[in-house]
């Protein structure tokens, strides 16, 4: 989705957005300050919102995530996006998305990425089940970028279709909106317990469980979901409300047979299914043993190496803006 803000001869910048997101819209513009303009909304998700902002002085387009201005943010929410905003700036690496900046807008958090032109992978499985070549070719780069977040410590937490971007032009895949991303302590326990973070359909067990183990094991697990819905075109467990998807994430053996009937080779399967094992210590130990096995199926199968293009040139470095507090940029 996206709605221009201030649309048409005369009007009044934001006068087309709804109240909340009005605000926001504006909180934002006072701080980025004359150099930014502030464009469109082309996101909204639960607790945040997307603008399209457009960089006068290097003449670039950014997309600007902010809080949204209707919700009471409590400190430990704050402490998450600011969490967010760290480890998306730690992360280095051709297939995710990087950040430019991150500040405050009167009480607002927010941070600054690359404007992406492309569509989710949620758009692409619409037209149908992906032929296992192309579903290597998004699964193999994305599983790169796991296992660099995963060496320095972070979690995705979220991966799913919504969160794979394909570039226009290149079809590069990206691993985007690490919204719910942590740094991980040092046993892994740092969400708190009986809170679940995740989205059902892709959720592991152990997230299901709201039991605050949660690994990089947890990120193969919705890698393998992925997969699963590119060669199948549908997740394993879907249908009934949140609750029912996450009980059968828990019990329900893994329908591997739809794979077949789609014409999935069975090296693929079995790969798909290690991913999708109940219990972290039975699956795959690291994003690097799922890529080395997919890569060794896709060789003996005969399959192309991904291929994408040139790929964005990554920011010069980190950059303050006017209206963020001191040490704020990252």
């Amino acid at each position: 989705m996206a709605q221009e803000i201030g649309a048409g001869h005369g009007a009044e910048p934001f006068a087309d957005l709804d109240p909340p997101d009005r605000d926001s819209a504006e909180r934002l513009g006072r701080a980025l300050g004359g150099e930014f303009q502030v464009r469109r909304l082309v996101g909204r998700g639960g607790f945040a919102r997307v603008f399209e902002v457009f960089d006068a002085a290097l003449d670039r387009r950014l997309a600007v995530k902010v809080l949204r201005s209707d919700v009471p943010w409590g400190p430990a929410s704050i402490t998450r996006f600011k969490q967010e905003a760290r480890a998306i700036a730690r992360l280095s690496h051709p297939n995710i998305l990087p950040i430019h900046f991150v500040g405050e807008a009167e009480g607002l958090g927010f941070y600054a990425m690359p404007f992406l032109e492309g569509r989710p992978l949620t758009a692409l499985i619409l037209d149908g089940p992906l032929q296992p070549a192309r579903a290597l070719g998004i699964a193999e780069p994305m599983l790169g970028a796991l296992q660099h977040a995963h060496a320095i410590g972070i979690v995705h937490r979220d991966i799913k279709p919504d969160n794979i971007m394909i570039e226009a032009g290149t079809e590069r895949p990206l691993l985007v909106d690490f919204g719910i991303a942590k740094a991980m302590d040092g046993d892994g326990t740092q969400t708190e317990a009986g809170f679940i973070v995740g989205t059902p359909l892709y959720m592991s067990p152990e997230q299901a469980m709201g039991c605050g183990k949660v690994d990089a094991r947890s990120d193969l697990y919705a890698m393998g979901v992925v997969l699963f819905h590119m060669l199948s075109g549908a997740p394993p467990f879907h249908g009934g409300d949140s609750q029912e998807i996450m009980g059968r994430h828990l019990t329900d053996p893994v329908p591997l047979n739809r794979l077949g009937d789609r014409g999935t080779p069975r090296w693929l399967a079995d790969i798909v299914g290690r991913c999708l094992t109940k219990h972290p210590d039975d699956r795959y130990p690291s994003a690097v043993a799922v890529l080395d096995a997919l890569r060794a199926g896709r060789e003996a199968a005969g399959f192309p190496a991904p291929v994408f293009g040139i790929p964005t040139p990554q920011p010069a470095g980190p950059r303050s803006v006017q209206g963020a507090p001191p040490g704020s940029a990252a």
